[in-house]
């Protein structure tokens, strides 16, 4: 089925599974499917739960509780920000921000991970530079990349606080004056 120029879906649970998109895909809802479809452009999806196994031309733009890519997935680049975030696929480029991100895909290109617990599968393949931020350091890492490797702790909110060195508690002082 082709959907022609733009794709707008809004709604509880909505599928765009198996359709042609000659355009961009933009939706929300709390259930979100992009199953098996091809988009000639972009997709900008927020949501609770987001599923996406699809080719992309250029970007996805994800933002949701869960967020699942999976191994049919290809686009240009991946973003997403979430709570629970899995990443298969291939892609040129991947930015990614969640609470617990499992990352098992291949990637021409650089990659950053900022996450509280950062876990990498056995397919995961970075072809450029991984830049990792979290509390801690994940097991692998710098095993997965052909560039340079970078490790940034993450220091929690509550320490920060604490800490009178941190830009966090420099920037409470200054609003407080």
């Amino acid at each position: 089925q082709n959907v022609g120029n733009e794709a707008f879906a809004a709604g509880l649970n909505v599928n765009i599974d198996d359709v042609v998109v000659d355009g961009s895909v933009f939706t929300a809802g709390n259930t979100l499917s992009i199953k098996d479809s091809n988009v000639g452009s972009s997709v900008f999806a927020a949501g609770q739960n987001i599923y996406l196994n699809s080719t992309v031309r250029n970007n996805i733009w994800a933002a949701g509780s869960y967020i699942s890519a999976g191994g049919k997935t290809n686009a240009k680049a991946l973003h997403a920000a979430g709570g629970i975030i899995n990443v298969e696929g291939t892609y040129q480029s991947v930015s990614v921000s969640g609470g617990n991100v499992t990352f098992n895909a291949v990637v021409d290109g650089d990659v950053k991970i900022e996450g509280e617990t950062i876990t990498f599968g056995e397919n995961a393949l970075v072809n450029g530079n991984l830049t990792v931020v979290s509390a801690k350091e994940p097991t692998g890492a710098a095993a997965i990349c052909t560039g340079d490797y970078s490790f940034e702790e993450s220091v929690a909110e509550d320490d920060a606080a604490d800490d009178d060195n941190s830009s966090i508690a420099k920037d409470v002082s200054k609003g407080s004056k």
